[in-house]
């Protein structure tokens, strides 16, 4: 597929009531956390489509030091990814042959 367009549709399916510190309750870094907030662990759930709507299959997808595979619907669920409280990076790449 020469012309790859993804549309991820990400959705936050988990909040926990005590988001605004990590582990020991002490950002790693005042300055990102600043901006960014501390790490939580979140729930993703989101689906890659190409440029026709038609989804897309296995494509690694990768959030934090999570990574799945879209299946056959191009659909992917990754639990637990730790992120931080208003940034994710998220990355999806289909090696084309």
């Amino acid at each position: 597929m020469k012309y790859l367009l993804l549309s991820l549709l990400l959705f936050v399916l988990s909040c926990s009531p005590n988001d605004d510190s990590n582990s020991d309750g002490n950002p790693t870094n005042d300055k990102f956390s600043e901006n960014f907030g501390n790490e939580v662990n979140r729930d993703f759930i989101g689906q890659v489509v190409d440029a026709a709507n038609y989804p897309i299959q296995n494509v690694t997808i990768k959030i934090g030091s999570s990574t799945v595979q879209t299946d056959i619907n191009g659909v992917f669920i990754i639990n637990n990814a730790s992120v931080y409280q208003k940034f994710a990076f998220i990355t999806a790449k289909k090696r084309v042959i």
